[in-house]
């Protein structure tokens, strides 16, 4: 019985993973022949990517709150690749990536004409260009999905957010959305050495895959005439996600 349950996962983590290439490259070619300056079609065409793959993997969301209507920066901790799908799903965003993603098969030939800013997080001009690009992605009327910790993380805990986004946003005035997400299984996470072909095949070979997604409701926003704002806004966001990973998870793991 067991072997049969195993061929049966082997199986269809397999159809998923043709579906993923599928919808990824279809999705890839229709954001690069729309027109430059169709901001409203590109949006809906990273939103219907987000809700095929989510449904393609079989991941079932739990959402607390809903995305901001208006434009903001949106700020979340980060557990597994399957983040990006899950919450492209729920509201129209760019996203902010290591610029590993733009060379990896079909994910990054998507992510690049999906209008992704990619940044070297250890090269300071490409921190500052990326900045920059974010400020216009957001003028184009899009959201933009910043993982703050720069990499994932294990299910109950948190690395050290980056400061950088956070002073950009209190030095442009700009709002933040704080985001959570967390998956109901330790294993759902991807984190240390595990390859992403090895972990898609032993995650996605089950039936269903739980997450829960939690949006503040309110616009963060930087305190005016404040020296530390951007300092302010980085631990206010921290201890907003402990908070969250507390009455998820019922401890803060480090």
């Amino acid at each position: 019985m067991n072997v049969i349950i195993t061929i049966l996962g082997t199986l269809l983590a397999s159809v998923r993973m043709l579906l993923m290439v599928v919808f990824v490259t279809a999705h890839g070619i229709a954001v690069a022949i729309l027109p430059e300056s169709s901001h409203r079609f590109r949006a809906a065409c990273i939103q219907s990517f987000g809700k095929t793959l989510t449904w393609a993997l079989g991941i079932k969301v739990n959402l607390v709150g809903a995305p901001a209507k208006e434009r903001a920066v949106l700020i979340s901790n980060h557990r597994s690749y399957a983040d990006i799908p899950v919450l492209a799903s729920l509201s129209p965003v760019v996203f902010l990536a290591k610029v590993e993603v733009a060379k990896w098969p079909i994910i990054g030939f998507a992510a690049r004409k999906a209008r992704t800013v990619f940044v070297d997080r250890h090269d300071p001009e490409s921190r500052e260009m990326s900045r920059l690009t974010l400020r216009e992605r957001l003028s184009e009327g899009f959201s933009v999905l910043v993982f703050s910790e720069g990499t994932t993380s294990a299910r109950g805990t948190l690395d050290p957010l980056k400061p950088g986004m956070f002073h950009e946003a209190a030095s442009a005035h700009l709002p933040l959305q704080l985001v959570y997400i967390e998956f109901a299984e330790d294993e759902d996470s991807w984190v240390g050495d595990d390859s992403v072909g090895a972990h898609f095949f032993r995650r996605f070979a089950r039936w269903r895959t739980e997450v829960r997604v939690v949006y503040r409701d309110q616009l963060l926003y930087a305190e005016p005439d404040s020296d530390n704002s951007g300092q302010e806004l980085c631990e206010f966001t921290k201890e907003w996600l402990h908070s969250q990973i507390i009455e998820e998870v019922g401890e803060l793991r480090v």
